[in-house]
């Protein structure tokens, strides 16, 4: 069928998909000269038009950008290991499908923990979590033992944990302990400002939402990374801002913290670096 005029060429069916892959190798080999992650890369893409049939409806230059960009940061983006993902997502001024490259929260982690070397800081340990209001949690600024921060945060009730209270990062530089904080209100804020704030991934992955807000606030505001880090970053969230948010997530500080329930610590407590079992309190007592 031939496509009205202005409109891309799509993906439209798997031997297409199979020919553009093809073609573009050679850019990719740019990019990438290790024949196996190439390989790989190709078949990385192969798996998310698998998972997500949607994206032979999209043009294929938005499926060759989205792709070049994951090669460029070195994600995984077959939804495998919740590094990155491929969207399909509707241009209304086109009326055409666009492939979108959308980090996890957890591809983020990788590129900051990848590029801190660079500035000579050893960040480990970093990680997100959500605060519930029917968590248990609590956080003493300086312990008069060990003089560091000591805080705990413990999932009382899996099945009910209440509304969003906080969400936090916490991490290790060279051996010291970090955390950093968003409350409620600035996360709902975020979260408002998408225009997929009732339905796809806020929907359906809340908590994962949440920590990948309380990441990027993180990475923007308190780790020591690189300027290539941060661009590398940047590059990452391109297509997400462009197409989904109507803010500059990084733009500003977190909003003060609003009063917390009765019988609730005065501050936030987030566990220390490092996950602990879901439902199983976490201390974070520094060594």
């Amino acid at each position: 069928m031939a496509r009205e005029s202005g409109q891309k060429a799509l993906v439209a069916n798997k031997q297409v998909l199979s020919q553009v892959l093809q073609n573009l190798q050679p850019r990719l080999a740019s990019i990438i000269p290790d024949e196996t992650t190439l390989r790989r890369l190709i078949m990385l893409a192969q798996v998310a038009v698998s998972k997500t049939p949607m994206l032979l409806q999209c043009t294929q230059e938005s499926l060759i950008f989205a792709v070049m960009t994951a090669a460029e940061l070195g994600l995984d983006f077959s939804g495998a290991l919740g590094e990155a993902y491929l969207i399909p997502f509707k241009n209304n001024t086109t009326g055409q499908y666009e492939a979108v490259f959308v980090p996890g929260y957890k591809g983020l982690r990788n590129l900051a923990i990848q590029n801190s070397i660079a500035t000579g800081t050893r960040i480990t340990g970093l990680s997100m979590h959500v605060v519930r209001a029917n968590d248990q949690y609590h956080y003493i600024e300086l312990d008069p033992e060990t003089l560091r921060p000591r805080a705990a945060h413990q999932i009382v009730n899996p099945s009910d944990r209440g509304q969003v209270v906080a969400a936090y990062c916490i991490w290790s530089e060279n051996g010291q302990p970090q955390i950093e904080w968003m409350w409620g209100p600035a996360l709902e804020k975020r979260r408002k400002a998408s225009k997929m704030s009732t339905s796809g991934a806020w929907r359906d992955w809340e908590d994962e939402m949440y920590g990948k807000v309380v990441m990027r606030h993180t990475i923007d505001k308190r780790l020591p990374i690189s300027t290539a880090a941060r661009a590398a970053v940047a590059i990452a969230l391109q297509g997400e801002d462009e197409h989904f948010n109507t803010f500059d997530i990084e733009g500003g500080p977190a909003d003060d913290p609003p009063p917390l329930p009765e019988g609730r610590s005065s501050r936030i407590a987030p566990p220390p670096p490092g996950e602990g079992d879901e439902g199983k309190p976490v201390d974070s007592t520094a060594d």
